[in-house]
């Protein structure tokens, strides 16, 4: 693969190899595909950087806090994140977990090129390999959705966690009637058959084998696995449309058509009414928890 170069490239030769190395791996469990942005190493790279601090941002937002020892990223691909993580908390232990050894390779001359200290695991979610009570913040952002086993995931998560540290965790919401790894409309509930099917009405044939290992998540099933491992949580995206219902529509910026629309329910007087309807079937289109340890008095 041949690399064009917006400008002065900020990595050395054998990092960019290790990019084309990680973008050609087609079998891989968590991008549909991989391709430049503009075709351009340097400007894809500045492009998940800035998407990385901005991870990084909210999460930080949600943990409020500066005193973390140890945080882990499940699921860390090339590495970016936990790069952006040290660089907000220089003085944290940030490991990064994941399968793939492309990614790894990557990773870790990303963070060596920048002169960042980050720890990088091969293994899977489902066996992390860390003492129990030993992470104090755990991110893990569209990463659930492509495991093995949901459960055995937020078991681990559960294990590994300190008596008081946080799990931050974004998913796509299979219960919103969009795939997003394939950018197709579907209604996901019907099954793998029925995207599959719809993939091929809107052109996305030569990708429908990619949600074969996916897993449909929804609220009802994150919910019900956090409380059966002993977590407490709270639906962020849901906080997110309560402030909608009450004129707060900017809080929800990713999903400008959603948020037009909230805004219209309210000038009908219906904001609230909409905003119930849909948390009790769980239609909207992201899911974003906090979640920890569940205190003895709960």
């Amino acid at each position: 693969m041949a690399y064009a170069f917006a400008g002065q490239a900020q990595m050395t030769l054998e990092t960019a190899k290790a990019w084309e190395q990680f973008l050609n791996k087609t079998d891989n469990r968590g991008h549909s595909e991989r391709s430049l942005i503009h075709g351009m190493l340097d400007a894809h790279y500045a492009a998940c950087l800035s998407s990385a601090r901005e991870n990084v941002r909210r999460a930080k937002e949600d943990i409020n806090t500066t005193a973390v020892r140890v945080i882990l990223e499940v699921g860390c691909g090339n590495g970016i994140n936990c790069f952006a993580f040290k660089e907000a908390f220089p003085g944290a232990k940030v490991i990064g977990l994941d399968p793939e050894l492309e990614a790894l390779v990557l990773a870790k001359f990303i963070c060596r090129d920048a002169g960042l200290k980050v720890n990088f695991l091969q293994s899977f979610g489902e066996q992390i390999p860390l003492p129990g009570s030993s992470v104090d913040f755990i991110f893990c952002n569209t990463v659930i959705e492509h495991v093995f086993s949901v459960e055995e995931v937020v078991a681990e998560i559960a294990r590994v966690l300190t008596p008081h540290g946080m799990l931050y965790l974004e998913a796509p919401n299979y219960v919103w009637p969009r795939e997003p790894h394939l950018g197709i409309w579907c209604i996901p509930a019907l099954g793998k058959r029925h995207i599959k099917a719809m993939a091929r009405l809107q052109r996305s044939s030569a990708l429908a084998h990619f949600v074969d290992h996916l897993q449909l998540v929804t609220p009802f099933i994150l919910e019900a696995s956090f409380k059966r491992n002993g977590l407490e949580f709270r639906n962020l995206f849901l906080e997110k449309m309560r402030k909608v219902a009450n004129g707060h529509v900017e809080v929800i910026k990713s999903y400008r058509n959603l948020g037009k629309a909230l805004r219209l329910f309210n000038r009908l007087g219906l904001g609230k009414t909409c905003g119930w309807l849909m948390e009790k079937l769980g239609l909207y289109p992201s899911l974003i928890y906090s979640v920890r340890r569940r205190s003895p008095a709960s």
